[in-house]
This record gives C-alpha cells, structure tokens and sequence, in this order.
C-alpha cells in the first residue's frame, strides 16, 4: 500500500519508501466483456454481429460466455402479484372512489388551485369538480351526491 501527501496540489512520491511488488490484475475474457457491452447479448447473438459485421471492431469471438450472474438473476421467475379480488360494487352508486388533488402550483385561469375527484366502481364514470379552497370539499360533496341520485333515481 502506498500512502502519500499531496503539496500544492501536487503528488510527491518518495521513491525510498516504496517497496517493490507486482500485484496480479484481474483479466476478462473477450467474449464475457463484449456481453456485458451489449447489455448481456447472447453468445449466438453477438456472433450474428460479427459473422453480418455490424459492429466495427468486434473481434472473433471463440470463448464460451461464463455464467453471468446479471443475466441468471434476470433470468429467475418472480411470484405474480396476488389475485386477492377486491370488494367491487355490484351496482350503480354503490360505491364512489375519490380524490382530492394537492394544491397545484399555478392557479386555472378561474383561480382554482384544486380539484376532487369522484369515480363509480360500477361504471367507471368520472366526474371531476375545480375548487379555490380545499375547505370547499363537503360542499361540493353534497352536489354531486345530490346530482347522481337524480340522475340515477337511486
């Protein structure tokens, strides 16, 4: 190991100091680092590279790709998401699903800063209300409660 000071930015290295030692670095195999510059191509993949010379400087690739941990990880089966099946509404009204969005940073050109949002599971029908203040919330509740019971005649 070698420590050294740095003086005005600047490396000084005392020579004396340093012991002499070859340190081993590590090689890759050719084929192993072109699949990794390829985004973990294959073995027949790259070589329709090169047999069609698609790429410019691919050497010949004789070696065997080794076993890639990137690729087996990728490769491994993930459970699928649970099929729990959520309560749904077997009918009109029976239940709404809603929404109030943050105040946004820029005002609509009426001042509004919000929005509500109410979703009927049933029929996916959409309605969506623009408020000013946050605190008019039930009220607007209350008309559109008012105005899907009139139209439903539920």
């Amino acid at each position: 190991m070698l420590c050294v000071k740095m003086k005005n930015r600047s490396v000084v290295i005392d020579w004396d100091k340093v012991s002499n030692h070859a340190y081993v670095s590590a090689t890759q195999d050719v084929s192993n680092l072109w699949h990794k510059r390829f985004g973990h191509f294959n073995q027949k993949g790259l070589s329709i590279l090169k047999q069609k010379e698609m790429v410019e400087a691919l050497p010949i690739l004789n070696g065997e790709i080794q076993l890639c941990e990137t690729c087996q990880l990728d490769k491994q089966s993930k459970p699928p998401f649970p099929k729990r099946q959520a309560w749904r509404a077997s009918q009109k009204l029976q239940l709404i699903h809603t929404n109030v969005c943050r105040p946004m940073k820029t005002a609509s050109l009426c001042g509004n800063k919000y929005f509500i949002l109410f979703i009927n599971d049933y029929t996916r029908m959409c309605w969506v209300y623009f408020i000013k203040f946050k605190s008019k919330v039930f009220t607007i509740f209350q008309t559109f409660k008012a105005l899907v019971e009139n139209q439903n005649e539920c």
